[in-house]
């Protein structure tokens, strides 16, 4: 059978997963008055929320990885909505909930509890809607990548329509003028939100993609040292104050060098042998959407477990956060993630059979 993940491209997953968690605890820390800051110095070599830039070139990696076979297919555009929706929706929704049932539990204690009715909605359908704060925040603040990740997938799905040459020009040329449209279009429709040059980095994942397809593999020591390339220009803008302040051009500090990150992996000659640290890696990178959800949760319950022990050892906090936020994430991926998404792909094979060609990659 063949393989269906790209192992490299799973360790990208669970290092973008680990730059967005640790950037995440970081901030916990310097702002909870209940931890001792003299103990702790902050390491912000990178911009950690870059880990999302990550993910957007992964993501347009694997949608165009997974696709560029089906252009023109009929039914291309439905398989392909009706998979994403599969392997997004169920645990989105979840811990959706979650978050609905904290707030309606202990409100008092959640940063953001105030919630409407039509912003509700939006974050179960992935629409932005301005919530009572004036941002376009879901209930699940870690959900407002997931809006343009949705958004993503329908422009792609209608590209599907066409045959590819067409369909990626129709992408490039919509999501180009999204981001050029960021800078003049406001106010509280969903296109305020949308129209953002992030939306970039998806073409740079279809541009890795298209040269993955045409280019030869490096070997180890070249990709590692590409990887390490992409890494330390993450390092330098950060050092020069560039990252974090100029959002307009986030595509270029931090889009260009994510690209560069993940060609240094991607474009590693496969290896037959699989040691201990890849699998970890790869189980790393294939928990990581449920710890990307999940870990606001096991923030909150070690800050809860803290206070009432009354610990205020800041490195003891790091340290048992991002190891429960991993252990939880694989608990999550095993007993429902993986379980449900069997599930869902049985059912929906029913749906599309003989409609299009089976996807090659996982995301």
């Amino acid at each position: 059978m063949p393989k269906k993940t790209i192992d490299h491209l799973q360790v990208l997953r669970c290092v973008a997963a680990s730059m967005v968690l640790f950037g995440h605890v970081q901030h916990h820390i310097v702002s909870r008055e209940f931890l001792n800051k003299e103990l702790f110095v902050p390491w912000d070599v990178v911009y950690w929320g870059g880990g999302v830039d990550v993910f957007f070139v992964i993501s347009g990696f694997i949608m165009y990885f997974q696709a560029k076979d089906n252009f023109g297919m009929k039914g291309a555009p439905q398989t392909f909505m009706l998979r994403r929706l599969k392997r997004i929706v169920p645990l989105y929704w979840l811990f959706t909930s979650c978050m609905l049932l904290v707030i309606w539990q202990y409100g008092r204690y959640v940063v953001h509890s105030d919630v409407s009715i039509t912003q509700i909605i939006g974050s179960y359908f992935f629409v932005p809607v301005r919530d009572p704060y004036g941002t376009f925040f879901p209930v699940l603040i870690a959900g407002w990548t997931l809006n343009f990740e949705m958004l993503f997938y329908c422009i792609f799905a209608f590209a599907l329509n066409f045959s590819r040459m067409v369909g990626i020009t129709i992408l490039s040329v919509l999501l180009i003028c999204l981001a050029s449209a960021s800078e003049w279009v406001r106010g509280s429709s969903p296109l305020s939100f949308w129209c953002n040059t992030i939306v970039l980095e998806f073409l740079l994942g279809v541009l890795l993609c298209e040269l993955y397809l045409k280019l030869g593999r490096w070997s180890i020591v070249t990709g590692l040292a590409v990887f390490s390339l992409g890494a330390s220009l993450m390092i330098l803008l950060k050092a020069a104050g560039i990252a974090e302040h100029y959002w307009l051009f986030r595509p270029i500090w931090m889009g260009l060098p994510a690209f560069i990150l993940c060609a240094g992996l991607v474009f590693i000659k496969p290896s037959e042998k699989s040691g201990l640290a890849r699998k970890v890696l790869v189980l790393g990178g294939d928990s990581s959407y449920a710890l990307y959800l999940s870990h606001p949760f096991v923030i909150g319950l070690v800050s809860l477990i803290f206070i009432y022990l009354r610990l205020d050892d800041p490195r003891l906090y790091m340290l048992l956060t991002i190891v429960a936020s991993f252990f939880g994430a694989t608990l999550i991926y095993w007993a429902f993630e993986r379980p449900i998404g069997h599930v869902l792909s049985g059912r929906s094979s029913l749906l599309t059979k003989g409609r299009v060609a089976p996807g090659k990659a996982q995301t």
